[in-house]
Parts: structure tokens; C-alpha cells; sequence
């Protein structure tokens, strides 16, 4: 209805109908660009979701599993005072306990926290790779990452990996979006996520360097 409407209003004031046809053949091409990183997108997540889902139970849990089942079994103050007095932080044991009191402690739902976590990731990395240089970056870089063997290999295992790399992208893509637009609220998403990435994985604080160098590089480009 619309594109009649403008096609009348081109006719009644005299425009010429060849341009118009290439108006009409422009917006359908855009329309078309703008579906394929979407369609792609969709395919995706898809296969990723098959592949971290397929068979999840068909190997028995290995050893560093087998800590994290054991930990399943904790309280909440129970996690916070184990991990007090290890080398684990406590947000990814926190979360499962949670998770195990309400969809149990077979090995498919020890395993299935991860592979949730590991699938928002690719959806998460392309908004990321979509802001930074456009939907097709972004699609690229979800394909790469919902597809890989690493993805899909930590995202099988009942351990922190998935929820750490989820954590790391959506740090990322907040400090992002706070350099670029400036609103105080990315910059409070980034200091929540950041956190939580920390209390998740304590390597992640290397990410966390590498975030401040690209913020100061960035800043130093724009001349601020």
C-alpha cells in the first residue's frame, strides 16, 4: 500500500516512470540484502542448537564433570563457602545449583546449562560483529563461532566455558556500544557483565586488559 501510494505520488507530479521502476528495483534489493544475514542467522543458530543438544547425554560425565556434579549438590551457601577456599569463583556453581534444584542432576541437565549459554553466545556475537562492520560480518562471525568444533566441544561439557565466553561477549558488545554512544546505562551493562565474567572464569580478566588497550586505542583515534 505504501509503495502504491509513492509510485501515485511520483506519477501525479510529473516524475519519470524509468525512475521510478529503479527506485522500486533499489528498495527491492535492500530489502533482499537485509533478509540474508537474517536467513543465514536463523540456519545458524539452528544447527548450532543440534549440535550442542544432539546425544548430550551419550558419554559419561569425565573428571572435571565429576567435580561439577559433586558441586551440584551444595547449597547456595554451601558454593559461596567452597569456593571461598578454592581456586573456582562461584557464579557458574551458584547458577547450576539453582538450575539442578529445578531440572534435576542427570548428565543432560548438568550439561544442558552450558550448552544453552554456548548457543545465546552466537546470537550474542552477532550483534556484536553487527555493530562493529555490519550484518554480514556479523552473520560470518556467528556461522564461524555456532559451528565451530570448540564451541561445540565446551558447550557439550557441564563446566564454565560457555558461560564465561557468553559473559565476555556481552562485556564486549556493552563497551561498544558505551564508546560509541556514550549512554550511561552500556556503561553499566559493561561493569555487570564484565563482573559477572570475572565471577564466572577468573581469566577473563585478561579479556578485561585487552578491552581497556582497545578502549584507550579507540579514544586515542578519535582524537578524545
Amino acid at each position: 500500500m505504501t509503495t502504491d501510494l509513492m509510485v501515485l505520488g511520483y506519477l501525479t507530479s510529473g516524475h519519470n516512470p524509468y525512475l521510478i521502476e529503479a527506485s522500486l528495483m533499489s528498495r527491492n534489493k535492500e530489502s533482499q540484502a537485509t533478509k540474508i544475514p537474517w536467513l543465514t542467522l536463523s540456519i545458524t543458530l539452528i544447527l548450532s542448537w543440534l549440535l550442542l543438544n544432539l546425544d548430550l547425554e551419550g558419554k559419561s560425565l569425565w573428571t572435571d564433570e565429576l567435580f561439577t556434579a559433586e558441586w551440584a549438590l551444595l547449597s547456595p551457601q554451601e558454593v559461596i563457602r567452597h569456593t571461598a577456599a578454592d581456586v573456582h569463583p562461584p557464579l557458574y556453581f551458584l547458577l547450576l545449583s539453582l538450575w539442578a534444584n529445578c531440572a534435576g542432576r542427570s548428565d543432560f541437565a548438568l550439561r544442558w546449562l552450558s550448552a544453552a549459554t554456548g548457543w545465546l553466545s552466537v546470537a550474542v556475537l552477532y550483534r556484536l560483529g553487527r555493530a562493529w562492520a555490519g550484518p554480514t560480518v556479523g552473520w560470518l562471525s556467528a556461522a564461524l563461532w555456532g559451528l565451530s568444533p570448540l564451541l561445540i566441544l565446551y558447550g557439550r561439557m557441564a563446566r564454565y566455558y560457555s558461560l564465561a565466553a557468553l559473559l565476555g561477549l556481552l562485556s564486549t558488545y556493552a563497551l561498544w556500544c558505551s564508546l560509541k554512544q556514550g549512554k550511561w546505562d552500556y556503561w553499566v551493562a559493561y561493569v555487570v557483565f564484565s563482573s559477572a565474567a570475572l565471577y564466572t572464569f577468573y581469566l577473563t580478566g585478561l579479556l578485561l586488559l585487552i578491552q581497556g588497550w582497545f578502549a584507550l586505542h579507540l579514544k586515542g583515534r578519535s582524537g578524545v
